[in-house]
């Protein structure tokens, strides 16, 4: 005989089960399901074995319907768990594509600049113009003057970072000696645009010892920290390239290695500091066969320290009062000092050196719109002793001493988007060497500025005008000049 349960019975667990799932319970607890099939029971609705029966039928649907929630509960954990792991990818206008994993060992920021310039120069009557051209000619030149790649990020832990750029636009060449580029010799420290060649600019690795960026140690090459102009990168600045005094006191890059570190105030910014060692600079007067990209050329090295103070917190190294509307209102003040000494005895047998020293002091202030950055450099170059006559005779040279200041003042007059400016600065020499033979003035420049800023210094475009006067080892190579130049800047 075939069993058949009710269809009362069976109509009332079904619904039970599909209306009340949320409640089932472990064996032993009482459900809604069981408590209705109890109440069935106990008014002759269903027998003993149908009871029976039912409530196994219970129990197997209660334990498919909780595998089937088990299975999608971990699904769902594993799905997120997944999403949480996988590297993040995020952009910062002007600041490059970062893709970072999740527990932030690794990461590696993607970037690239490019700085499109034109300049026009108008050169005075009896001025020779650098191309050798006749006297007073003026000149029209576009150019892509810089155009960089870059990646940082960190490896295997937050605290390491690492840093790589490359100038796909090249710097000069320095050929060995002898070498021809179209038909044209060169000496060692001989430099030319005949030959320009994409460049290392960058690779270090910086890594946080302490907790907080109070000590840091940084090494490879990288810009030696003298001179705040220097120091900021030229896509940060307001004007369409650095003052003169740039090639006198701006060692730039160098392969060497530093301690570094901010301290005090609020956010740790109050004070900054650093002192490292480097092959040497890449400056006018120095050794031309040192700075980026080039090995040590003597058994000496340029030892270099700065120190920052910034009373209302960290000041940016970069020109122009681009705050917003609400924080442009805080001002700020960053007061600094740095000084350099490079000891350069060229491997001569006689102990002869080119050793020289500079000191410097910069500040620079934003509030309201108002930007200033000014500093003054002092520096001292010794020049190799000369031999003359028969029986020979050691002849002493002086040092020469060079000063050089520069002083920026500029409005933004669009908050965030329009600025306007002036600059002028000067290098003075006391003394003469085979590079500038002169007493007195050797550069001046006296500009006038205005940049319409689309994304910051992201995306803007600039243009700067005014007199720039650079006198050199013979009146004939004077450069004397008005100037008028135009650059769009993009960064990304």
């Amino acid at each position: 005989m075939r069993f058949r349960l009710p269809v009362a019975p069976m109509f009332l667990l079904g619904m039970s089960l599909a209306v009340f799932p949320a409640f089932a319970q472990d064996a032993g607890v009482s459900t809604v399901d069981g408590r209705l099939l109890e109440i069935l029971k106990s008014r002759g609705v269903i027998t003993t074995d149908e009871y029976t029966e039912l409530k196994k039928l219970e129990a197997d649907l209660r334990v498919s319907a909780d595998l089937e929630r088990n299975v999608d509960a971990k699904i769902e954990e594993m799905v997120a768990r997944a999403v949480q792991d996988a590297p993040k990818t995020s952009y910062k206008p002007g600041a490059g594509f970062t893709f970072a994993t999740a527990d932030k060992n690794f990461s590696m920021t993607v970037g690239a600049r490019v700085m499109i310039r034109f300049t026009y120069d108008a050169y005075d009557g009896d001025t020779v113009t650098p191309s050798g051209s006749e006297p007073g000619a003026d000149r029209t030149d576009f150019g892509v003057s810089r155009a960089r790649i870059y990646f940082k990020g960190t490896a295997f832990d937050p605290k390491l970072k690492y840093s790589v750029q490359f100038d796909a636009a090249g710097d000069q060449a320095r050929p060995a000696s002898g070498t021809s580029f179209g038909g044209v010799s060169f000496s060692n420290s001989g430099t030319t645009n005949a030959n320009r060649l994409a460049e290392l600019k960058d690779a270090f690795v910086d890594y946080q010892i302490s907790d907080d960026k109070s000590f840091n140690v940084k090494a490879g090459q990288y810009k030696i920290q003298y001179s705040r102009e220097a120091i900021t990168a030229a896509f940060d600045m307001e004007f369409v390239d650095r003052s003169v005094i740039f090639p006198w006191f701006g060692p730039s890059r160098s392969p060497g290695v530093s301690l570094w570190g901010q301290m005090g105030g609020e956010k740790g910014d109050a004070f900054e500091w650093t002192v490292g060692a480097f092959n040497g600079p890449n400056i006018n007067g120095a050794a031309y066969l040192e700075g980026e990209n080039v090995a040590n050329d003597d058994s000496g090295l340029l030892y270099n320290a700065r120190a920052v103070w910034n009373p209302m917190g960290a000041v940016p190294y970069s020109q122009a009062d681009l705050r917003s509307e609400e924080e442009r209102g805080k001002f700020l003040l960053a007061v600094g000092t740095n000084a350099f000494y490079h000891v350069d005895d060229n491997r001569r047998a006689d102990g002869d050196s080119f050793d020289d020293a500079s000191f410097g002091i910069d500040v620079t202030s934003m509030w309201s719109g108002w930007f200033f950055t000014g500093e003054a450099h002092w520096r001292s170059d010794a020049q190799r002793n000369a031999t003359t006559g028969t029986p020979a005779v050691v002849v002493s040279n002086d040092d020469v001493d060079i000063s050089g200041y520069t002083a920026q003042l500029s409005y933004t007059v669009v908050p965030q988007k329009f600025n306007i400016g002036v600059r002028y600065s000067a290098v003075d020499f006391d003394g003469t060497n085979a590079t500038t033979n002169v007493n007195g003035t050797a550069s001046r420049e006296y500009l006038i500025v205005a940049g319409w800023y689309m994304n910051g210094h992201s995306q803007k475009l600039l243009a700067d005008f005014g007199r720039v006067e650079n006198h050199f080892t013979t009146s004939s190579s004077d450069t004397d000049e008005w100037r008028l130049r135009a650059q769009f800047i993009l960064s990304f």
